[in-house]
């Protein structure tokens, strides 16, 4: 009977430092796999730098006269974009966003311009040219910082984080109003910024 024990507890112990083991060697390998994603979200979204996307607008114009509507809302901003430095102007293939359009423009420095004065929109009259809805313009979001930003826009409804804002290729997030800004690159950002609470990948 004592063999039997003893034998029973080194299996045991042997056991549980194989489960140890393998504990640890699936940490590493998850977070390789973290570092793999991140570098790949960045990645996409660097390709993304020059491009801005715009909302509001009826869909349906051919690309000239989308591109000059896009011209006229950028101008009403104070935003003055020569043709020749858009590269691109089309609408988003998506059944639920139809109005939405996507602009590359050759120079960084009039994505900069544009976002920066992007907050001239608010209660901004575009009658004058043809707009009576509201148009938005916003930085092109690859998929994954998309789906962390529905999730930050998630956490800010239940009034769990205070402030979340997308700038120069980054997301950031407040949880106080006096708190530092907290960059989010993937969502294990989330789940260890709300250890406590659930956040589902």
């Amino acid at each position: 009977m004592k063999e039997n024990i003893a034998g029973l507890t080194k299996r045991n112990t042997e056991l549980e430092s194989s489960i140890l083991v393998n504990k640890n060697v699936n940490d590493k390998l998850v977070e390789k796999i973290v570092l793999l994603e991140r570098r790949c979200t960045e990645t996409q979204q660097y390709s993304r730098r020059e491009c801005v996307e715009v909302s509001g607008l009826a869909p349906g114009a051919d690309i000239v006269a989308l591109e000059k509507k896009v011209i006229e809302i950028f101008e009403s901003i104070n935003c003055t974009i020569d043709p020749v430095n858009i590269e691109l102007c089309y609408y988003l293939k998506s059944k639920n966003q139809p109005n939405k359009v996507i602009v590359k423009l050759s120079r960084r420095k009039d994505v900069a311009k544009v976002l920066r004065n992007k907050k001239f929109l608010k209660d901004k009259d575009l009658s004058g040219i043809g707009i009576s809805n509201d148009v938005y313009i916003n930085e092109s979001l690859c998929g994954e910082y998309k789906f962390l930003w529905g999730k930050c826009k998630q956490l800010y409804t239940e009034k769990r984080i205070n402030s979340f804002w997308f700038f120069n290729g980054n997301l950031n997030v407040k949880v106080g109003e006096d708190s530092k800004s907290i960059r989010i690159g993937h969502i294990e950002d989330l789940k260890h910024l709300f250890s406590q609470t659930q956040i589902t990948a």
